[in-house]
């Protein structure tokens, strides 16, 4: 009797406690979410700015009234350097196409070169040479640009090429008319400033084509650079009544950054 009570203590105690529960599996790392290549998705957006690469110039004429003649002068004009901007919507349509719009501007300062004939006070058809140069005059630029892109997806880098049609208008300072110094008997006349009005053109047709270069720094992130040439042919009206056409566009060299959603 004295041997049974401990063990029929030991069985109660045993069935009292439950069995021990294995271990949970321990859950398995999550790898890191991959980096979307470069342009990847549908829809995306861009900004980018940076610089007019290359100079523009062209020769504008102008003709006034001056001692009951016509003056009359040739400004060969160059619109340096300047800053430009763009902001554009893409949409990719396949793994390598899209199409993409955009709107362009930039602002360049600009000098001219005067070759004028001025008319002599007291003589008819005795026009006096006068030359010199004239500074601070502006050049604007807008332009809308509609393109076919193909950009190959390379990863976490793409290279795109691009091109289309191209609306350019442009605004420019021309050169208008030339004061003089001159002493009797006015036979010769020195150049001494010159007078600008602005111009603007109507929107004329052109064509675009460029490349950009871009990396992705995030999820929907790409930085890249652009270079985008514009060529286009507006029509100013010039200073006197007659008018000219000006070859626009130039290079534009900037830096973008792009959203895709």
């Amino acid at each position: 009797m004295t041997g049974v009570l401990p063990l029929a203590l030991a069985a109660a105690l045993a069935q009292a406690v439950p069995p021990a529960q294995p271990a949970a599996p321990a859950k398995a790392a999550q790898p890191a979410k991959p980096v979307a290549p470069a342009g990847s998705g549908g829809f995306a957006v861009s900004f980018a700015g940076g610089v007019a690469a290359i100079p523009l110039t062209w020769q504008a004429p102008a003709t006034w009234s001056l001692n009951a003649e016509s003056a009359r002068l040739e400004a060969l004009q160059e619109a340096a350097l300047g800053p430009a901007a763009e902001a554009a919507v893409s949409f990719r349509f396949a793994r390598r196409f899209g199409v993409a719009a955009a709107f362009a501007w930039s602002r360049r300062e600009g000098s001219a070169e005067v070759a004028a004939q001025l008319p002599h006070p007291f003589y008819l058809d005795r026009a006096r040479a006068v030359n010199g140069t004239a500074g601070d005059l502006g050049y604007r630029q807008i332009a809308s640009h509609l393109d076919l892109e193909w950009r190959p997806v390379r990863g976490r880098v793409e290279l795109g090429l691009f091109a289309g049609p191209s609306f350019v208008r442009t605004d420019a300072d021309l050169v208008e008319r030339v004061e003089a110094t001159e002493e009797y008997p006015y036979d010769e006349a020195v150049f001494e400033s010159a007078s600008a009005s602005p111009s603007r053109s109507a929107a004329s047709l052109g064509w675009n084509a460029g490349a950009a270069l871009s990396g992705a720094v995030a999820s929907r992130v790409d930085l890249g650079l652009q270079l985008r040439y514009t060529r286009a042919n507006p029509e100013l009206d010039a200073p006197g009544g007659s008018s000219f056409t000006l070859e626009a566009g130039g290079l534009d060299v900037t830096a973008f950054l792009r959203l895709r959603f």
